[in-house]
């Protein structure tokens, strides 16, 4: 055969032939495509020749195309996680297509990896959470056309009621939705029956593995090979633009494949993974390590000319070392003899950095403070961050001077005081800040997400009318999406006040239309906000009523 082109050495007439195959006549009828089917001769019998041909064909395109078809590492606190990705790494035309890495830093606490009941409840608790809110809509799926989604529910409740049994466990608690949704009928596994061993050997060695896994893993951790292995592996993508820390232990398993199929070999994987969604809990060996890492990885490649544009930290050290001296009232905190050099060199390296998400689940120990300020200072100092995410927790209750000390408080001050020029696009939760830096933020930002942020001093409505003002100047500032969700401060609730409300004031104020979950005034602001025509003022200065209630309430001054 004379070929003209070429794919990689492919003759393209071959792949016309083969393709060809698939071309199916038109026909009036089935009957009529059944006896073509049927046929002597007919290429559709030559079915499994031509499909022989199609998976060579397919094997050799995918060789071509696998480096298209991904573009981010997934790396976990194990040698063979790492040494995967030190293989890529060593490949050019590998390395050169990878353009993220997501890092998962999940360690247990060691009474998680001690006990095997721990892991038995916490994997079953897992396959148990997944499935309830789909058991939801079973009462919902009489109708035909919803048979087979609702035959397939009922098979995956009842492979969960096989594992539970076999590992011994009663798969309903008195009134629960299992119950509401499908007939008990009584029957109790037993746990000898050989139906059972295999389910009961997958529990036992998977918990053998998590447990030895974690101990490597810590072992690995503490040795600093780990930081080691990752920089060398690292420095190695030419096109790295994105690095994520998240605290997973590795990439979740989907409960759905472990529990459709009744597949022995998921569900081993799925005991052996351990917890699958993030483990946010303290745990100050981590933190410890994690910090250093956080602290040389960026440096590290911008040494090796690589410039990150995107950093995600799902995890932040906030736990303070159980060796920690604490006596007489005062701490130390975690500073390394050369911590103004490395700062510096970090905030060199995040120069670069066009988009950051940072997510704090915890207050800061005051250990960490210091590490944290500086470590976000330089992270808010990059000239070209134009998106931010910053979530933290904003304390329940904090009156006067003690609002002071909250991670909420100091994090609103590291952005008021280092608020990027450049940023368009911002998702803030839980800070607190002042009327002027979230009067620019609105002003200034195409998309912007306020959930549970307290304004320290001022009022909302004097901000929303900055912002209609500047709107009126710029008309392009028309086309911006402002969202607010629970704010706080100002004239909404859970303000710092010098005296508490009394049950008929907390009542009097809700009237007004502040507190509770979803404030009606919130709606109306964003809807006055965008400018749809259907709310014509000022809804904080509709709903607040200033004179009756507001003049002699003052909040606390901080600063």
């Amino acid at each position: 055969m004379n070929s003209t082109q070429q794919l990689d050495g492919m003759p393209s007439e071959l792949l016309k032939a083969i393709f060809g195959h698939f071309a199916e006549p038109q026909f009036k009828d089935l009957q009529t495509l059944d006896n073509w089917k049927q046929g002597y001769g007919s290429p559709w019998r030559e079915c499994k020749n031509v499909l022989k041909s199609l998976r060579l064909v397919c094997r050799r395109f995918r060789d071509l195309t696998s480096p298209l078809l991904f573009s981010y590492l997934s790396i976990s606190v194990e040698q063979s996680s790492v040494q995967r990705a030190d293989k890529i790494s060593r490949q050019p035309h590998l390395a050169s297509c990878i353009r993220g890495v997501v890092i998962h830093t999940g360690l247990y606490d060691l009474r998680m990896v001690d006990s095997l009941d721990q892991h038995q409840n916490r994997v079953s608790s897992e396959l148990a959470n997944f499935l309830q809110p789909l058991l939801y809509n079973l009462p919902n799926m009489e109708y035909p056309e919803k048979s087979r989604e609702r035959a397939r529910l009922r098979a995956m409740h009842k492979n969960l009621e096989k594992l539970f049994g076999a590992w011994g466990q009663a798969t309903r608690a008195p009134g629960s939705l299992l119950d509401l949704v499908l007939p008990d009928t009584g029957h109790k596994s037993d746990t000898r029956h050989l139906d059972a061993l295999p389910h009961r050997k997958i529990l036992e060695d998977g918990y053998k593995v998590f447990k030895e896994c974690m101990a490597q893993a810590r072992q690995y951790l503490k040795t600093g090979a780990f930081a080691n292995d990752l920089v060398a592996c690292l420095i190695r993508l030419p096109n790295l633009a994105t690095v994520e820390m998240d605290a997973q232990r590795r990439a979740p398993i989907d409960p759905q494949g472990v529990l459709e199929g009744n597949d022995l070999e998921a569900l081993a994987e799925f005991v052996e993974s351990g917890l699958q969604g993030a483990w946010k809990a303290p745990d100050p060996f981590r933190d410890g390590h994690f910090a250093h890492i956080m602290t040389i990885l960026p440096t590290k490649l911008y040494d090796a000319g690589i410039r990150l544009r995107t950093l995600r930290l799902s995890m932040f050290p906030f736990a303070a070392p159980h060796s920690l001296n604490t006596q007489n009232g005062t701490s130390d905190s975690h500073r390394s003899p050369d911590q103004e050099a490395s700062m510096q060199s970090l905030a060199d390296a995040f120069r670069t950095l066009e988009s950051v998400t940072v997510n704090m689940y915890f207050e800061t120990d005051p250990y960490w403070q210091e590490f944290a300020d500086d470590y976000l200072c330089a992270v808010l100092g990059s000239p070209a961050l134009h998106e931010l995410e910053m979530f933290v927790p904003l304390p329940v209750q904090a009156f006067g001077g003690q609002a002071l000390d909250t991670t909420a408080y100091r994090v609103g001050q590291l952005l008021s005081a280092r608020s990027p020029g450049c940023l368009r696009r911002v998702h803030l939760r839980g800070l607190m800040l002042q009327e002027a830096i979230l009067e620019g933020i609105l002003i200034k930002c195409s998309h912007t997400w306020l959930d549970d942020v307290y304004l320290r001093d001022g009022l909302w409505a004097n901000i929303v009318d900055k912002v209609m003002a500047a709107r009126s100047l710029d008309k392009r500032l028309d086309r911006q999406e402002i969202h607010l969700s629970h704010v706080k401060g100002g004239e909404m609730g859970h303000i710092l006040l010098v005296g508490q409300m009394t049950a008929a004031e907390e009542r009097e104020y809700e009237c007004l239309g502040y507190g509770g979950t979803e404030p009606v005034v919130l709606l109306m602001a964003e809807e006055y906000l965008r400018g749809g025509g259907t709310v014509e003022r000022n809804p904080f200065r509709e709903h607040k009523n200033n004179a009756s209630y507001f003049r002699c309430r003052r909040p606390v001054v901080l600063s």
